[in-house]
């Protein structure tokens, strides 16, 4: 290695036995003497060859050196393997570093790329880091700097190298650029580090930092200044990163998790605009599409709820999935979010497209009676409307997100006395003669738009709520519809009116029974002669009529007996 000056200084400097204290013949030693380096012995060599021509000499002296450095590199390989795998005894153990050090520059200097890969991720290698990064580093080497520091697990030395190659101040070919970034950055267990990596990312490329997001721990999620990270995704315009990110920071338990879930809302609503409401016809296409579904699936079945129909299809629908997931978040309870600031946000972004949302938002705010004019009148989700103003208890509808409906609905399970707000929501929701009247009358107005389904939503309340509609909402059906719309009700309403007719008969026969027997009681009370005897069959004496309940006269001479008005 001595006839080679660029290895000893400053290369290898003391990791060499200086020439003078190796061991060697005098006769050995006087030839390297006369040699000096291979530097000269090359030029002397090529300027006997070439003669007098300095053109030739030149070409022919870089020939034979690099013809030296490949025979130094043979040779150092043979004596690595020497050492390796046959006799190391023959070896100082202070040669070992030398070798596999002057191997890595020598690799490196002959662009020998996967010898040099071996080399470096060979368990055994005794590279001395700092010489050889000193090295590769001056003489523009990055990527295979890098390597050495990845294999004497320094991450944060390999990740500094190849931030600035992405950044493009170091250029290195060799390096696999964000893929090979990515995959080795994941595998890092330190979460400071990842955490580094991750706040520089977001700032490089924000697709790729959140495949860091995905390996950061809760604890060093909650560490992210979100503000600042928000900010930068912001600046990019795109929704699909920041409501990535917002997910992972409200799963992760960030402190201020309910002001960032109103904001990952808003994030939904703005993509569920885009995605329906972009002006193209792609979008007016899939808008289209989900109504036009619904609307048949809803005329084959009038108790589907627009919520229940997001549930079937929205695997196979994007954005039916996006307003499944919304509607989930927004009826999820306690509410975690701002139900002010989420409406102002959908009433701006697409108030006349997401009236169900609206809806749920309207009756958390305790605006009951605006959702159900929304759910009929604008959007046309009866069944969800049912539910919310005449099923109120029920596990499904609307009114359990009502903070009020709830407290009403256990405080009267434990018959407590229901505060004044439970009172109001009472009156305001429930199965109740004008809650029914309520909606057959909004019912009745949608024939001027759609008169086949108003008849069959009338005919389908009147059927399941009778006994809450008086007869007198048969002057405000259409004449023009037919009879079957009313049939059911009409026939039920006759029942009833017969059983109460039947009724009133047993009942005043049971009265006339009770005041004959009164009477039986009151004449054997106070008369000294043989007791009467009467039943329903006895007539008046003089007008041949049954007595009933009417009073009457008894002749003992005669032992006739008269109504009082015929005595």
């Amino acid at each position: 290695m001595h006839l080679f000056p660029d290895y000893c200084e400053p290369y290898l400097g003391q990791l060499l036995v200086p020439f003078a204290r190796i061991p060697m013949a005098a006769g050995l030693r006087q030839i390297f003497y006369e040699i000096g380096d291979v530097h000269i012995l090359a030029k002397r060599s090529a300027r006997q060859m070439s003669g007098e021509s300095e053109e030739q000499a030149s070409l022919l002296c870089k020939t034979l050196e690099r013809n030296v450095l490949e025979m130094l590199e043979h040779y150092l390989e043979h004596c690595r393997l020497q050492m390796h795998h046959y006799d190391s005894q023959s070896f100082s153990p202070d040669a070992i570093p030398v070798i596999d050090t002057a191997l890595a520059r020598l690799f490196a200097e002959n662009s020998h790329s996967n010898e040099l890969r071996v080399l470096i991720e060979a368990p055994n290698n005794a590279i001395v880091g700092d010489m050889a990064c000193k090295y590769l580093m001056e003489s523009q080497h990055y990527y295979y700097c890098s390597l050495i520091h990845m294999s004497q697990d320094e991450p944060a030395a390999v990740l500094a190298i190849w931030r600035r190659i992405l950044q493009g101040e170091y250029k290195d070919n060799r390096f696999g650029g964000l893929s090979e970034y990515l995959a080795y950055v994941v595998g890092i267990e330190n979460q400071k580090l990842l955490l580094e990596e991750f706040l520089w990312l977001i700032t490089y490329n924000v697709d790729a930092s959140l495949r860091i997001l995905a390996h950061l721990s809760d604890v060093s999620v909650r560490a992210i200044d979100a503000d600042i990270v928000i900010k930068s995704i912001e600046a990019e315009g795109r929704d699909w990163p920041l409501r990535t990110f917002i997910e992972r920071l409200i799963s992760a338990g960030h402190t201020r998790a309910t002001h960032y879930m109103t904001y990952l809302v808003n994030v939904y609503v703005r993509q569920i605009r885009d995605y329906y409401l972009d002006n193209t016809d792609v979008a007016r296409a899939r808008k289209d599409a989900l109504e036009t579904n619904y609307r048949c699936a809803q005329a084959e079945r009038l108790s589907l709820t627009f919520r229940a129909y997001l549930k079937n299809v929205h695997g196979s629908d994007e954005g039916a999935g996006l307003r499944e997931q919304l509607i989930e978040i927004l009826s999820c309870r306690p509410a975690s979010y701002d139900p002010a600031v989420v409406l102002e946000c959908i009433e701006a972004e697409a108030s006349e497209y997401l009236l169900v949302e609206r809806a749920i938002l309207l009756v958390i705010m305790d605006r009951e009676n605006e959702a159900v004019d929304l759910l009929v009148n604008k959007y046309g989700d009866y069944a969800e409307a049912e539910l919310l103003l005449l099923k109120p208890n029920a596990l499904i509808s609307l009114a359990q997100l009502n903070p009020h409906h709830q407290h009403h609905k256990l405080s009267h399970s434990d018959m407590n006395e229901a505060d004044s707000d439970a009172e109001m929501v009472q009156n305001q929701l429930g199965t109740t003669e004008s809650n029914v009247r309520r909606l057959l009358t909004m019912y009745l107005c949608l024939s001027e738009k759609d008169d086949d389904m108003a008849a069959r939503l009338v005919s389908n309340i009147m059927s399941k709520y009778a006994e809450y509609i008086n007869m007198d909402i048969l002057q405000e059906i259409p004449e023009f519809w037919p009879y079957s719309i009313t049939e059911s009700f009409v026939r039920r309403g006759l029942e009833t009116l017969n059983h109460k007719e039947q009724a009133s008969a047993i009942e005043r026969n049971l009265c006339q029974a009770r005041a004959f027997n009164t009477r039986l009681d009151y004449v054997e009370a106070t008369t000294t002669h043989k007791p009467i005897f009467l039943d329903y069959s006895q007539t008046c004496a003089k007008c041949k009529k049954l007595l009933g309940s009417s009073a009457f006269v008894y002749a003992p001479d005669t032992e006739e007996v008269k109504h009082i008005s015929c005595a």
